[in-house]
């Protein structure tokens, strides 16, 4: 099952055809159901993603499939990766199956999965500012009033996803196998809590000087244009959400208070 998760990634990955990318995207989907949502509580979440998925897919050979490249046909194709990727305004069916995933799983539905479209996405320059502009303002406000951390790394998801596709060339690989990398971090110390998975969360925040604000800050010389302020802003409301979480949690270490309320205030500021 496994192996055909990453095998029909790597096969969109490597193609240019797109009945073949379409295929890619449909072993990808079809190895991922039965292994992340294989109990009898995880019917409907997989009813749920496969239509949303199979939907995505579809849209994209047809839109590919328009040998134009019209507008129209572009517009096919983007809304079919966002539908995919779980971005805004499109995100609706994300939340729903969250809650029900393992973590490793929620690390691959948050990591792995959104790295064909992407993909499609950068190679046909559908790159647009209404994508960020929309998931990292909407992710942003939703992580404020969220309470449980697959949700939370959901919404946080979007704002980097707004960050990434802001990112060309060499550093846009750089940062997203870095952000990957920190969340998976995060999954990892997510069972046991304590103040690993507290400094791993505030990591994934960007909370100064770890790793998780040096890579933001580095990606902020990048972008040039107004988008780099809303990315700064989606950010810090994304480390304020996981600030009130940490101090409200059971995961809460009376050594962090200080630094935990000051970066709330900072925040709200």
């Amino acid at each position: 099952m496994m192996s055909g998760i990453f095998i029909g990634s790597l096969l969109v990955l490597n193609t240019s055809s797109w009945p073949i990318a379409w295929l890619g995207l449909e072993l990808n989907l079809m190895s991922f159901v039965p292994a992340a949502m294989n109990k009898e509580k995880s019917k409907k979440p997989a009813m749920t993603y496969f239509i949303a998925q199979s939907c995505g897919s579809l849209m994209i050979l047809l839109g590919g499939l328009m040998l134009d490249m019209s507008s129209f046909s572009k517009a096919v194709i983007l809304t079919g990766i966002l539908l995919k990727m779980g971005l805004m305004p499109l995100h609706y069916w994300v939340p729903l199956i969250a809650n029900s995933l393992k973590n490793f799983f929620l690390y691959i539905l948050l990591s792995w999965q959104k790295i064909a479209p992407l993909s499609i996405l950068c190679l046909y320059y559908l790159k647009n500012n209404l994508i960020p502009f929309l998931n990292a303002l909407a992710g942003a406000m939703m992580m404020m009033s969220m309470t449980i951390i697959p949700l939370l790394m959901v919404f946080s998801g979007m704002i980097q996803m707004s960050w990434i596709i802001n990112l060309e060339g060499g550093f846009f690989v750089y940062y997203t196998g870095l952000y990957f990398l920190v969340l998976g971090v995060v999954m990892i110390y997510f069972k046991n809590g304590g103040m690993n998975f507290s400094w791993a969360l505030l990591n994934a925040g960007g909370l100064p000087p770890l790793t998780g604000f040096m890579i933001k800050l580095k990606a902020i010389l990048r972008i040039k244009n107004w988008m780099a302020s809303l990315l700064i802003v989606a950010s810090g409301m994304a480390l304020t959400s996981y600030s009130r979480f940490l101090v409200n949690s059971k995961f809460f270490d009376n050594s962090l208070k200080p630094l935990l309320l000051t970066t709330s205030t900072l925040g709200m500021v």
